[in-house]
């Protein structure tokens, strides 16, 4: 599906970690028209790029985490 897809390409990716979802977010990237992040692993995007406060919310916010979330949006 992801080598002859029909366009417009679009993935919804959720969860709660982004560490855990690195090599599959690298891939997509270069893949999909658009690239929906849902779940707490968008806490993580909103907190590790704009500093949003998240409260009680899981994020994470490592020197991993922020690289990807910065490669991804890029």
């Amino acid at each position: 599906m992801l080598n002859n897809p029909s366009r417009p390409l679009a993935a919804i990716v959720g969860g709660s970690k982004v560490g855990d979802k690195m090599l599959l977010l690298e891939n997509m990237i270069n893949k999909v028209d658009k690239l929906l992040i849902g779940g707490a692993m968008a806490n993580s995007f909103v907190y590790n790029l704009y500093g949003t406060p998240m409260g009680k919310s899981l994020l994470e916010c490592d020197e991993n985490a922020i690289k990807v979330c910065k490669e991804v949006v890029e």
